[in-house]
């Protein structure tokens, strides 16, 4: 790939001149610059000169369009590896459950970069809002991401029940992850809840009229009690 120069004897048509490579999301471009016509295969002829800067022109075109269709993808999609229930929606930023050193499962946002760099967050200290937002933002550092793409990305949180989808498939694979290993993962919805049911406590029962979100609470809050007790 780039630009290779074939002079007389290198090529097995009998080719002289300049001929550039270069991949583009999946297709092979090339180009083919003739030079027998000039003086001197290199830059002691103007005419070559120029023909290698074209051919220099070229290939630094095609690396960047290159380099932006990989990036493009790098945001809009997971990565062709990433295993069932793991992926974000973009390269480098999973979710994840693991063993921590006193042999619990916790759950984490797990961070990479091309270089193989690998930075997580967990729920220990940060709710789950503040989590996904601060792993965006490693994210963001260690990918070198455009400010656009940070914000959708932020706005666009993978669902609690996420977690609870990727502890079932873990167990599926052969797994044993606890149901509790979810418990801060889902703190602070339980919050949200308690003070909606506070809330809703303290309105005259006259007054309380049910409502969509009302019963999008309520399904929720069973929901989490149904965790308690069903692996």
């Amino acid at each position: 790939m780039g630009v290779k120069h074939y002079q007389a004897g290198d090529h097995p048509t009998g080719y002289i001149g300049l001929r550039v490579t270069v991949m583009v999301d999946g297709d092979y471009k090339q180009k083919y610059l003739n030079t027998r016509h000039c003086a001197y295969q290199d830059d002691r002829c103007p005419a070559f000169r120029r023909l290698k800067l074209e051919a220099d022109l070229q290939n630094a075109t095609w690396l960047t369009e290159s380099a932006w269709s990989q990036y493009q993808r790098s945001v809009t999609s997971n990565h062709s590896t990433t295993k069932p229930c793991r992926g974000t929606g973009v390269h480098g930023l999973l979710l994840s459950l693991f063993l921590d050193r006193r042999d619990n499962w916790q759950a984490r946002f797990l961070v990479n970069d091309p270089e193989g760099l690998t930075e997580e967050v967990t729920f220990f200290d940060l709710g789950y809002t503040d989590a996904w937002h601060a792993a965006v933002d490693r994210w963001a550092r260690l990918n070198s991401i455009l400010a656009e793409d940070v914000d959708r990305v932020r706005a666009n949180m993978p669902p609690p029940t996420q977690f609870r989808d990727l502890r079932r498939q873990m167990n599926s694979e052969g797994y044993d992850i606890p149901v509790s290993a979810l418990g801060p993962v889902f703190r602070e919805g339980r919050g949200e809840l308690a003070a909606a049911r506070l809330l809703k406590s303290k309105i005259p029962a006259k007054s309380a009229k049910p409502t969509p979100d009302g019963d999008l609470q309520e399904e929720m809050a069973q929901w989490f009690d149904s965790q308690q007790t069903t692996g």
